[in-house]
């Protein structure tokens, strides 16, 4: 006998559902993009347990027939497209006929639906895809769902699933990302009885910013809006003062479906990599319109991922589109010469005594083991260094661009980040306190508000408690407000204001109550350090610039900031007068 043999029927369903249902939150998206195919303006999640125990999606949309609801628990039953032809120009967001069977294949599901038509709904009731009762019910047009005890029957995919808590936090953002795109639905979702979203109708995205995100972070978005017969681009970018150190906050949808393209991620990196630190990200609320056949949207079972026939297009005009928009803004700042400059510049320019020379430098990163050696006159260089200095004497010259130090010695040029140098220093003095005394803090003598994300504030509560072992005492104020009742104190400095969503930001990105993970010392002087260093946009004085210099050398490790990005960078004489053809 052979050893291949044809897997039954019940087999291949539960394979078939673990394709589509990997966890709580792709049944919701399955059964919301199904409510928004149905026309509805209104859609109510309800879950319990993290979607464990129970999903129940209301929605107020054009509903089924009871043949159609029978119909619909079969594989690849579908009304969105007929043959193979129709894969080419799809319009709607669930087209493959597997989500409800492959619900039904791994839970217990209840659906009651009706048509405008008839005048009685009707009730089925499903158990591992059989359908156990077919009745009337009496419901408005529409369509409810509940689906209970997901996995019940594959305890396997259910071992595996994330804590309560973690997998309603994955709800909330499929949730809060249809409900930032699909501004004339209400979406209104709970969580154990308790409301965690709502979202009215609106006319436009930005009221839906508004209620996902707050009111601070909806004044400083930018509106994009891009149309050509091809390509329709629209949408909200944030301003560089809104930083996230995630992209969890990428709301994007090609053709009205959320999904995940390293492509277009790819381009919006690279248009804000001009103004946000490294590790440093936007909240975008974009959405890409474009026909049909130059997308395939049925390159995976979850129906995220898309194809694109013309990448190079869709890449250079989104990031062409963010980049023009921080221009309109005034975003990036523009070197402008005064006339009186410009007139000497011109004439200069004139003069045949006035070469025109383009000069490129191959840069080097200073290492220990490539120390030039001290020139012989160090009189005449300030400041002096201490004996053990691992790196060399050097005249500071000036500042440039108000973010690099220029500095030189008898045979190189230098050119010193101030940012990353004072991050150095002040992580190291940081983490030497941290080794010996508590982590100071202030208390406010008038608290300070601020607003977080809706997505932020499920996992908050768990961590207040430890983001006070980190210098914070924060209190509900309200929805997505907190109040601030004290500080950390970092080498005698409290936090600057507008620093304290991005340190808060980054905690809660360490911080995990369930595995007792919290941010070790290294991690918080690392923090801690940066948000306290000088910033590129300083404006330097000489003495402050050599006393930066002087700190930088008597640090361990003066070659690379906290992150391992470069101190300073070295340029030597004799490379300098190659280039110039001594």
């Amino acid at each position: 006998m052979g050893k291949i043999k044809v897997l039954d029927e019940k087999t291949r369903l539960k394979i078939a559902a673990g394709e589509v249902v990997q966890n709580p939150a792709s049944v919701v998206k399955e059964l919301l993009e199904n409510a928004i195919d149905a026309n509805a303006t209104k859609i109510e999640i309800n879950i319990q347990k993290g979607g464990k125990q129970l999903i129940e999606v209301i929605d107020n949309g054009m509903g089924m027939s009871p043949d159609d609801a029978e119909l619909a628990f079969q594989r690849y039953s579908t009304s969105k497209i007929s043959d193979i032809s129709d894969l080419e120009t799809i319009h709607t967001l669930g087209f493959r006929g597997e989500a409800l069977a492959s619900i039904a294949a791994v839970s217990h599901v209840e659906l009651i639906t009706k048509t405008k038509e008839n005048p009685i709904g009707t009730r089925i009731v499903v158990r591992e895809s059989k359908v156990i009762t077919i009745e009337d019910a009496v419901r408005a047009d529409g369509t409810t769902v509940r689906v209970k005890n997901l996995f019940f029957n594959v305890p396997a995919r259910l071992k595996f699933l994330k804590t309560s808590k973690a997998e309603f936090q994955i709800i909330l953002d499929i949730v809060s990302h249809y409900s930032l795109h699909y501004a004339p639905i209400h979406f209104t979702l709970t969580h154990d009885g308790a409301k965690i979203l709502e979202s009215p109708a609106s006319t436009t995205r930005l009221d839906k910013i508004f209620h996902i995100y707050g009111k601070d972070i909806a004044k400083n978005m930018i509106p994009i809006n891009y149309v050509t017969p091809l390509l329709q681009i629209s949408g909200f970018i944030s301003k560089p003062v809104i930083q996230r150190g995630t992209r969890k906050f990428y709301t994007i949808f090609v053709n009205n479906r959320l999904i995940k393209s390293k492509l277009i991620i790819d381009a919006i990196d690279d248009a804000y990599k001009t103004i946000l630190p490294k590790n440093r990200h936007p909240l975008v609320v974009i959405s890409l319109d474009l026909d049909p056949s130059m997308i395939d949207v049925n390159v995976h079972p979850t129906k995220q991922e898309v194809k694109f026939s013309q990448e190079p297009l869709i890449y250079d005009t989104l990031r062409k589109i963010i980049l023009d928009s921080f221009d309109r803004e005034k975003l990036i700042p523009k070197v402008e010469i005064k006339e009186s400059e410009k007139a000497k510049l011109i004439q200069k320019e004139k003069s045949p005594s006035s070469p025109k020379t383009v000069i490129t430098v191959q840069q080097k990163l200073i290492k220990p083991s490539k120390v030039p050696v001290p020139p012989k006159e160090p009189e005449s260089i300030s400041p002096t260094p201490t004996p053990t200095a691992k790196l060399p004497p050097m005249k500071i010259i000036g500042q440039v661009h108000e973010l690099f130090i220029i500095a030189a010695d008898s045979e190189n040029l230098y050119i010193i980040d101030q940012h990353a140098a004072h991050e150095r220093i002040m992580f190291e003095k940081f983490l030497k306190k941290l080794e010996h005394d508590p982590l100071q803090t202030q208390t406010l003598l008038s608290p300070i508000t601020i607003e977080l994300p809706l997505q932020d504030t499920v996992s908050l509560p768990s961590k207040l408690a430890i983001l006070k072992d980190f210098g914070f005492e924060i209190e509900p104020f309200g929805k997505t407000t907190y109040r601030i009742t004290k500080l950390p104190i970092i080498l005698g400095k409290t936090v600057k204001r507008e620093e304290i969503p991005l340190i808060i930001d980054e905690l809660l990105q360490k911080i995990d109550p369930n595995s007792k993970k919290i941010p070790s010392r290294v991690e918080i002087a690392q923090l801690y350090g940066c948000k306290a260093a000088i910033k590129a946009g300083d404006k330097l004085t000489l003495s402050q610039m050599e006393n930066l210099y002087h700190d930088l050398q008597k640090t361990d490790n003066p070659y690379v900031c906290a992150h391992n990005r470069p101190t300073i960078i070295i340029f030597p004489k004799s490379e300098l007068e190659r280039k110039f053809h001594r």
